[in-house]
């Protein structure tokens, strides 16, 4: 019955005396109907998402209630009919408005209560007593998003406390008795005000994952050294210079987030981390990474954005296992030569973006698995031009991404050799086309996210609509006429290839018009002049003026020269460009009719 907008259950509710699980989340509730609690059977109720203060005193008769959810309520307070629930297991308080939780002699009933939820309250105060009743059973604590500016001695008295989790509070310090606690599996502690750890988590000899984000750590000291059972390490946004060299006890450490820090260089105790998968490093001051790295032969991810790596060692391509690796805004030159590169046979995500190359890396043709290219340049870096022939060897590639470059055109060029191609980023280029024969590559008509915004595009090609799966559109930022920005934001392709085709049939009728309003109103010098400024190759005007010399036959050559113009100008040649261009060369008279016309086409059309 989640989701349905009730305000009030009726009491005919008791009759379901068989029921065992009810959920009643995201209505409308301000009350629940104390009838409820004659069911016996009830094991769990989840009233989450409803408008709810209080809970009815009968609920003290819901014996075999076992989970209750009141999370996101607005609760400011604990009823003590909760508390009468000797059997309950789960409680969720999560997200309501409780600042304290006072110790209340009921408070021994809660025997049973495996895990307890009190994230994302106004929680600064709880009487350390409440934990006394949970020692023997509390297994999960949630403290998440609340306002606590410490954890109570008491915590050491949760002797089977296998998970806690106080994120994102106000917490100094890590108080010493949480080493009794040695059944801890995980700790997430990120987003604090804590400096150093207590020497006596060393007897946390269960810890598998420890978070310690955007905390004041700068010294961080040995007392891990002797958790081999530690997996999971994350220390990302602290000030930390280095890891003491007694870590490489560590040898069981799966996951390593460095991220954010001061590090100069990888600490020597993660060269002996031989079971790690994902290892972090980005935004410190790395200008150094030893060969070492290479033993590391498990490793699946490195991220080592935003350092100063002048250099990747070419033992890294030993990695035989690694599928992402990201090294954006760095100052490297080059990459490992492709005889190296060629070993990471199953590297799927490349990030090179930022970097200081002279030109792109041809040694990325030879990852033949890659399926994400993200080559990124910025105002100090050199830029492509376009895109690089390379990209045709990489046939699983299904997402490139060149923004910030000069590009000017899109071609079918390399980009149709790539049969697996779904997304396209373009942002940010000098683009000015998109040719046709890029719309008409049956590879491309695969892709279904084309970016482009911040570009020089004026109009879109006469067969975007070929571009039939494409779902997403980005062409914010362009000077785009054809189709009118309104149309493009739709991102509708049929409709744009629509509104295209009626309004090239309708240019091509104006431009028609045009030249049989020109064709008698030129003397031949005028037409040299104009074929001069069409920028029309020279041996094709020549052979025009040979083939129609005569006098008499000057209008067909008027016409012969409009129509190569409009040959080689495609969709940009049309009626406001000639009447530009027509003023330009002195033939005011000319190119007011031609606007007259188009005027009273439109009037008539209107």
């Amino acid at each position: 019955m989640a989701s349905n907008k009730i305000r009030y259950l009726s009491d005919e509710i008791c009759q379901l005396q068989k029921l065992i699980d009810f959920d009643l989340g995201d209505n409308e509730l301000t009350c629940i109907n104390s009838k409820l609690f004659t069911i016996h059977s009830l094991k769990t109720l989840a009233v989450q998402g409803n408008q709810l203060r209080n809970v009815p005193h009968l609920m003290e008769d819901g014996v075999c209630l076992r989970k209750l959810d009141l999370s996101n309520n607005n609760f400011d307070f604990i009823p003590v009919e909760i508390l009468e629930l000797k059997s309950l297991r789960h409680l969720n308080m999560s997200d309501n408005q409780i600042m304290r939780i006072d110790w209340n002699e009921r408070m021994t009933n809660l025997t049973s209560v495996l895990e307890m939820n009190l994230k994302g309250n106004d929680l600064n105060y709880f009487s350390p007593l409440i934990l006394q009743p949970l020692r023997d059973t509390l297994k999960i604590l949630n403290l998440n998003e609340n306002k606590l500016d410490c954890l109570p001695q008491q915590i050491g008295d949760l002797y089977y406390l296998e998970e806690l989790y106080a994120e994102n509070n106000l917490i100094k310090e890590i108080p010493d008795e949480i080493a009794f606690c040695t059944k801890l599996r995980i700790i997430n502690l990120n987003q604090n005000k804590i400096d150093s750890l207590p020497v006596e988590m060393k007897r946390l000899n269960n810890l598998h994952i420890l978070e310690l984000a955007n905390n004041n750590i700068s010294l961080f000291s040995n007392t891990l050294a002797t958790l081999t059972s530690l997996k999971k390490l994350i220390l990302s946004h602290n000030e930390i210079e280095d890891l003491p060299l007694e870590m490489s006890n560590s040898t069981g450490m799966e996951y390593l987030d460095l991220s954010f820090n001061k590090f100069k260089t990888l600490p020597y105790c993660a060269y002996s981390m031989i079971k790690l998968k994902v290892l972090n490093l980005q935004n410190n001051q790395l200008s150094l990474l030893h060969g070492e790295v290479g033993n590391l032969f498990e490793l699946e991810e490195i991220r080592l954005d935003e350092n100063i790596l002048e250099i990747l060692p070419k033992e890294m391509c030993k990695l035989s296992l690694l599928r992402h690796l990201s090294v954006s805004n760095n100052r490297l030159g080059k990459l490992p030569k492709e005889k190296y590169l060629r070993k990471l046979e199953v590297l799927e995500y490349l990030n090179v973006s930022g970097n200081y190359f002279e030109s792109f890396p041809i040694q990325i043709k030879s990852l033949i698995n890659l399926k994400s290219l993200i080559y990124n340049q910025y105002d100090r870096n050199q830029k492509l031009e376009e895109l690089p022939e390379e990209l045709s060897q990489l046939s699983n590639l299904e997402n490139a991404e060149f923004k910030y470059n000069a590009i000017w055109q899109i071609d079918a060029e390399p980009l149709s050799h790539l049969p697996k191609i779904k997304s396209i980023h373009l942002n940010n280029n000098k683009i000015e086309r998109i040719t046709d024969e890029f719309c008409k590559a049956e590879n491309i008509q695969n892709i279904q996210v084309l970016s482009l915004n911040g570009n020089l595009l004026t109009n879109l090609p006469l067969n975007f609509d070929l571009l039939a799966n494409l779902k997403h559109l980005d062409l914010e930022d362009n000077p785009v006429r054809l189709p009118p920005s309104t149309v493009c934001t739709a991102g509708n392709v049929r409709t744009i290839g629509s509104f295209i085709r009626r309004a090239i049939s309708r240019n091509d009728a104006l431009l028609l018009r045009a030249f049989e309003l020109l064709k008698d109103k030129m003397n031949k010098h005028e037409l040299r002049y104009l074929a001069h400024k069409f920028r029309l190759p020279e041996v094709e005007v020549t052979a025009i003026e040979k083939k129609h010399n005569a006098k008499q036959e000057l209008h067909q050559r008027v016409l012969a020269i409009l129509h190569l113009w409009r040959q080689e100008n495609g969709e940009e040649a049309n009626v406001e460009r000639l009447i530009h261009i027509l003023y330009i060369i002195g033939l005011e008279e000319a190119a007011e009719l031609i606007r007259a016309n188009l005027i009273y086409t439109q009037i008539v059309k209107f």
